[in-house]
């Protein structure tokens, strides 16, 4: 069985940013079968929000699991009525923990593992 292709857009659209409901995130891409996403941070109003908060992001995901060394890291854009914290909000000083941390005594390492997702559409 052949996996599906990721696909992504060239990036945002104007509309995008106009529509309240579309946020911008950090995003950590796992490899398996089926991949797995994490929000690392966010929701962002704006792409270039999210795009400078890479480089630190990914840092901090490196410190917090070591394995995310070979993960994919990047933004994302996401329409929906309810966004999420990203799970590393607290630790960027987004002031926004992620509602897992917040819920559970969970260690900083099987947070970001914890909120690892298949990726949509796959």
């Amino acid at each position: 069985m052949q996996a599906k292709p990721i696909t992504f857009k060239d990036g945002p659209s104007k509309t995008d940013e106009a529509n309240p409901r579309f946020k911008f995130y950090v995003t950590m891409i796992r490899s398996g079968t089926p991949p797995k996403v994490a929000r690392l941070a966010g929701p962002f109003d704006h792409h270039e929000d999210a795009i400078a908060l890479v480089v630190r992001a990914r840092a901090v995901a490196q410190e917090v699991d070591p394995r995310s060394a070979w993960d994919a890291f990047g933004t994302s854009g996401i329409e929906s009525d309810n966004h999420r914290p990203g799970v590393l909000n607290e630790r960027l000083g987004l002031g926004q923990p992620a509602a897992e941390n917040a819920r559970t005594e969970l260690d900083a390492s099987s947070a970001v593992d914890h909120v690892l997702g298949p990726v949509p559409g796959m």
